[in-house]
């Protein structure tokens, strides 16, 4: 694939989002970590995504998950940083600050290199609605490879794509 171009398979599944959610009258709003805001580029590379997609919170950090969703410090230290705890608040908070908003997908993981043991390429995609939150694991298939950066990018787009692809299901819309 050529890493100029916006990869095809995260438009198609974006149009696919964006006319589910405009079939149901649900608001999406996103709290990506580990993608850096990928989800929401694809979203919005659509035509007429504001009318479903209220945006996206890119939260890098510990202490950004802190103040922009309300998770507090000692919540992400006693689960982890990358877990299903953290994705479910995740998803609780950025759609508890986003009023106008109905659903929510959070993500947070190890997208590599140089994570810790055991939790290489390991991801939590979160969602949530006015219903509840909930949280799965997702390992990414990009296997190891020479070029680190490569690698991460290959994640990347990954893990964006299962994103997009679970949130018809998760979220249960038509």
């Amino acid at each position: 694939m050529n890493h100029n171009s916006f990869p095809t398979e995260l438009d198609n599944l974006a149009a696919n989002l964006l006319e589910a959610l405009r079939g149901s009258g649900d608001r999406l709003v996103l709290a990506e970590s580990c993608t850096g805001g990928l989800i929401a580029t694809a979203i919005t590379r659509q035509p007429g995504a504001s009318q479903v997609f209220a945006g996206s919170a890119v939260v890098y950090q510990e202490a950004t998950k802190s103040a922009w969703l309300g998770i507090a410090p000692d919540f992400i230290d006693s689960h982890g940083v990358v877990s299903r705890e953290v994705a479910q608040a995740m998803a609780r908070g950025v759609l508890s600050s986003t009023p106008h908003a109905t659903v929510a997908l959070a993500v947070t993981g190890h997208l590599g290199p140089n994570a810790p043991a055991g939790q290489d390429g390991v991801i939590f995609i979160g969602t949530g609605s006015t219903d509840g939150q909930t949280a799965e694991r997702y390992e990414c298939r990009s296997l190891p490879q020479d070029d680190p950066l490569q690698l991460r990018r290959d994640r990347q787009i990954e893990v964006a794509a299962a994103v997009l692809r679970r949130a018809r299901s998760t979220l249960v819309l038509p």
